[in-house]
């Protein structure tokens, strides 16, 4: 392995640490409002940065991965509804 290999394996990890914190947040933050400047804020990356991290690592843009996670949230919360029935009201 080269230096500038070696190099780069420690830029990715530690991009990868960054967006895994950075997600891990997202999914405890889901109900609030995320824009742009949070997501750079919180990442401490840049647009471009944070942008090509999400596409490198999701193969999606961050507002794509949340847009996403939003939904699968969504559709856990409605799969895990308990129906009631009332056993009164059935005649038999």
């Amino acid at each position: 392995m080269t230096a500038v290999q070696s190099l780069l394996d420690r830029v990715r990890l530690n991009e990868k640490q960054q967006l895994d914190e950075l997600c891990k947040w997202l999914l405890e933050h889901l109900h609030d409002r995320i824009g742009w400047g949070v997501l750079v804020q919180r990442s401490k990356m840049s647009n471009e940065e944070l942008h090509r991290v999400f596409m490198l690592h999701h193969n999606m843009s961050p507002m794509q991965w949340i847009s996403l996670q939003r939904e699968h949230l969504v559709k856990s919360m409605s799969s895990n509804k308990v129906i009631s029935i009332d056993s009164r009201s059935h005649h038999g």
